[in-house]
């Protein structure tokens, strides 16, 4: 498991400010980095075939705009 990649990353998006009120990066960091990171976290809604499913769709276009998994 890579739990502490995924705390790095999500660290560093708050501390560069990306991420919104809620405290959650937009939906295309989301895809990218749920995909990379799903043997260690997940959203509790909606379902993991729907998350994956739809991150799935995203990822390639969050990588052509240049969000990446990993940040730090």
């Amino acid at each position: 498991m890579n739990i502490e990649s995924f705390f790095k990353t999500y660290f560093a998006l708050a501390r560069d400010g990306k991420l919104n009120k809620r405290g959650l990066p937009n939906l295309f960091l989301i895809a990218t980095i749920s995909l990379a990171h799903q043997n260690e976290i997940g959203l509790a809604n909606p379902p993991w075939i729907v998350q994956k499913t739809i991150f799935t769709i995203l990822a390639p276009i969050s990588k052509l705009l240049g969000f990446k998994a990993e940040y730090d």
